[in-house]
Formats: C-alpha cells, structure tokens, sequence
C-alpha cells in the first residue's frame, strides 16, 4: 500500500479495526506511519532500488537535487499526501487509554471523529452491496434480507439503550458491527 501510494501516486485508503490488532508491535507500525510517513527498516536493497528508480524522475521534475537522500524523502511526502488511514477503536476501557499513552500519534496525528449512529439509508446500501457480492444469495432475497438487517441492528442499538439504563453499562454498536453482522451472519 505504501509502495502504491508513493510510486504509483495513488490515494489510498487503509482500514484498520481494533479487533484486528492481534499483536501491539501493529500499531507500533501504525504510529510510525502516522508519524513520519514510513516504517523504520521496512524496505529490501531491491525495493529501495524500485523507488530511487521510480522517483528520480518526479525529483528532476520537481528541480530537486537528485541524491538518494532527496529521493527518498520526495517518496515519503509522495506517501504522506496519499496515504491515509482510517482507525477504528472502542473508547471503552483501559486498553483504549493504554494504546493512547503507548502511541501518540493516534492523537497527534489524527483526526478523532466520535461514533455517529447510521441513517437507515446508508445501513441498506452497505446491505445491499455486500449482499450483490454474495453469489448465493438469490438476487429476489436481497432486498429483504437487507431489510432484516436493518431491523436486527436497531433492534440490537435499542436493547442496548435498555442496557445502559437499567445497568449502566454500554454496549456499542458501531457500523463496524453491521458489516460484521452481515459478514459472518448471512
């Protein structure tokens, strides 16, 4: 993704879940993409190679000096201006606090944009899409399938205000859910 974006130039968007975080050394990678545009060491020679190649030419047109040095960081602003990253992470408890110590670029180099719930639209149209994918799933069972996951999640987000109310704790349910719900579910 990195090579994509910086090589090739091209806007590139990566999504990443709390839940896939199965080792912390993930968003030890994470911060210092987040914070310098790279992960220390990540590059072969051959690799490294690729981009002095590819890159020199942008430098000349840019009327930078052309130097190893020069190229790789002209690479690494490539990278930085199209790569973007999308984290998403459950603010409850005390892993989301010690990650926010241990990594501060998930504060100093993020922009955190709280949970906001799903207009019924969007909910069936992310439905909808996953569902065409789903080659068996009869075409003619897709519109209420779609709709029954629609009803499923509202129903989980209300019994999940009771929750909160009659015990004081939260349950969220993020978009995220949906689309897992849909995922492993249908």
């Amino acid at each position: 993704m990195l090579m994509a974006a910086g090589l090739e130039n091209k806007p590139t968007v990566f999504v990443f879940d709390d839940i896939q975080i199965l080792e912390e050394s993930f968003l030890e990678d994470i911060n210092s993409i987040l914070n310098s545009g790279e992960v220390p060491n990540i590059w072969l020679p051959e690799e490294l190679e690729s981009i002095y190649t590819t890159v020199r030419p942008l430098c000349e047109n840019a009327g930078l000096a052309i130097t190893k040095e020069s190229i790789y960081n002209f690479f690494i602003q490539l990278v930085r201006n199209n790569f973007h990253m999308v984290i998403c992470m459950s603010p409850v408890g005390d892993v989301f606090r010690d990650r926010l110590r241990m990594f501060p670029s998930l504060v100093n180099c993020c922009t955190i944009d709280w949970f906001s719930g799903w207009p019924d639209d969007a909910l069936k149209s992310v439905a909808m899409n996953f569902l065409s994918e789903m080659q068996d799933v009869p075409e003619d069972m897709r519109h209420p399938i779609s709709e029954m996951c629609i009803k499923v999640f509202r129903s989980v987000e209300k019994s999940s205000l009771q929750y909160k109310q009659e015990l004081n704790r939260s349950n969220y349910v993020t978009p995220t859910r949906f689309f897992l719900f849909i995922i492993y579910f249908i």
